[in-house]
C-alpha cells in the first residue's frame, strides 16, 4: 500500500462476509465502523445471536453498527459524521440509499458472487449451481442505485464442477472475495483501474431461495434434482416427504441404463446407493440422507434405522 490508510466503513453480515473484514483490516486500513443487520432469534431458546459479522467485528474491538434500516435521518446523519473515503459492501443485506452511495470519496465498492451480470440478486451461489453453470465467481463492483449494476472493477472466475455443493463454493468464493477487495482498493485509489460498464445483455437475477422450493419433485430429471440437492447443500436442504417426514437429500450420483419403472419407484443398489425412480426415465442414486433433527448419515448407516417402500409418493403429505 503506497498510500495513507483508507478511513473504511464495512457492511456486511454472514461468514461469507467474514474474510473480507479481516482482508481489510489485515491491510493497514482505519476501519471506521462495521454495519450489520440486527441479531435474529436462533435455537430452541429463541435467543438473540449477533450475526457472523458483529462477532468478529467485536473481537477486533470495532465499533459495530446495527440499524433496522438506513433510510432514516439519524442513520444518514451518523453515516456523514463517520465521513469514509470509502464503503466495502460484501453480503450486507440491505439496500443502500442514494445518499450514502454518493457520500465518500472513493463511493462504495461491493463484492458479489457472481460473474455479472450473470446472477444480480440475493442468491448467486445457489442459482449458479441449479442452473448447472460450468463456471461462476466473484465481481468487484462500484455500487449504483439499481440492484448490482455497477461497472466491473475487477472478477475472476472459478470453475464449478460435478462434486462442488453449495457450502464448497461458498467457501471458495469467500476466499477469492477477501483476495481481490485489497487490491481492487489499492487500485482504485492510485488510479490504476478502468471501471468498465456492465453489459445490458445477458442479465439474469439469483432470486431469493424460497422454502417451497427445496422439495424434491421425482418429476423432474435425475439431474435436474442432483443440481438441486447439490445448490441447497446444507441448508436449507433439498428433502422430499415420506409418513409424515421430511428427509434430506445431501449427495448422490447419476445412474443410467435402467429399465423404465414407475417415477417415484425406490430400491437399493447393493454397494453404491438407494435408487429412485426420475422424470425422463432417469435414476438418482443417493448416498447420504438426514432425517429431520439428525445428522447426516451415510446410506449404509441410514437404512439400518430406516427403510422405505417400494414407491416415494410425488408430493408432500402432512409434515410434523
Amino acid at each position: 500500500m503506497n498510500f495513507a490508510p483508507l478511513r473504511v466503513v464495512f457492511m456486511g453480515t454472514p461468514k461469507f462476509s467474514v474474510p473480507s473484514l479481516e482482508a481489510i483490516i489485515n491491510a493497514g486500513h482505519d476501519i471506521l465502523a462495521v454495519y450489520t443487520q440486527p441479531p435474529s432469534r436462533y435455537g430452541r431458546g429463541k435467543l438473540k445471536q449477533p450475526t457472523d459479522i458483529a462477532k468478529v467485528a467485536h473481537n477486533f474491538g470495532l465499533d459495530v453498527k446495527e440499524p433496522n434500516s438506513l433510510r432514516t435521518p439519524e442513520c444518514y446523519q451518523e453515516f456523514i459524521r463517520l465521513d469514509p473515503d470509502i464503503a466495502v459492501v460484501v453480503a450486507y443485506g440491505q439496500i443502500l440509499p442514494p445518499e450514502f452511495l454518493n457520500h465518500p470519496k472513493f463511493g462504495c465498492v461491493n463484492a458479489h458472487a457472481s460473474l455479472l451480470p450473470r446472477w444480480r440478486g440475493a442468491a448467486p451461489i445457489q442459482r449458479a449451481i441449479m442452473a448447472g453453470d460450468s463456471s461462476t465467481g466473484i465481481t468487484i463492483m462500484q455500487m449504483t442505485d439499481k440492484l448490482d449494476a455497477g461497472a466491473i472493477l475487477a472478477s475472476h472466475a472459478v470453475k464449478i464442477n460435478d462434486q462442488m455443493n453449495f457450502e464448497d463454493l461458498h467457501n471458495r468464493l469467500s476466499l477469492l472475495a477477501a483476495d481481490l477487495l485489497p487490491k481492487t482498493i489499492d487500485g482504485l485509489v492510485m488510479n490504476k483501474i478502468d471501471a468498465v460498464p456492465q453489459s445490458s445483455s445477458n442479465v439474469t437475477y439469483a432470486h431469493k431461495i424460497i422454502k417451497t422450493e427445496a422439495e424434491i419433485d421425482w418429476e423432474l430429471s435425475a439431474k435436474e434434482i442432483l443440481l438441486k440437492v447439490r445448490a441447497l447443500n446444507p441448508t436449507p436442504g433439498a428433502w422430499f416427504a415420506y409418513k409424515g417426514e421430511r428427509i434430506k437429500v445431501l449427495n448422490g450420483y447419476l445412474e443410467y441404463n435402467h429399465n423404465s419403472k414407475e417415477i417415484g419407484s425406490i430400491w437399493e443398489l447393493p454397494g453404491k446407493g438407494l435408487c429412485v425412480m426420475c422424470g425422463e426415465n432417469s435414476v438418482l442414486v443417493i448416498t447420504q440422507l438426514q432425517r429431520a433433527g439428525k445428522k447426516p448419515l451415510d446410506i449404509d448407516v441410514f437404512l439400518r434405522g430406516m427403510r422405505f417402500e417400494d414407491k416415494l409418493p410425488l408430493k408432500c403429505q402432512d409434515i410434523n
